[in-house]
């Protein structure tokens, strides 16, 4: 079987895991970063966001990002581009 790097780099968490009772300490970083973008998990973080025009905390919920569709911006160069609705880069 052959991967290409981007599908290592870039491979998504699968629903199942991010579900899963597996504690957060048992992911990977990508693994877990991946389920909380997804919205799978609940994030765990102090920074507040602009949400449908108002400032809120994300701490404790489950909030999908940009890159899924969600409400949260995509940071980042790379993030930016393959957050686009409908392209595809091959």
């Amino acid at each position: 079987m052959c991967m290409l790097i981007r599908e290592v780099v870039e491979a998504k968490a699968s629903a199942e895991l991010c579900k899963s009772s597996t504690p957060n300490s048992e992911l990977g970083a990508s693994q877990l970063a991946s389920c909380k973008s997804q919205g799978l998990r609940a994030r765990d973080t102090k920074r507040k966001y602009k949400i449908r025009g108002k400032t809120a905390s994300i701490d404790g919920k489950k909030i999908r990002g940009g890159k899924y569709g969600g409400s949260l911006p995509v940071h980042g160069k790379k993030n930016r581009s393959n957050a686009q609705k409908g392209s595809s880069e091959d």
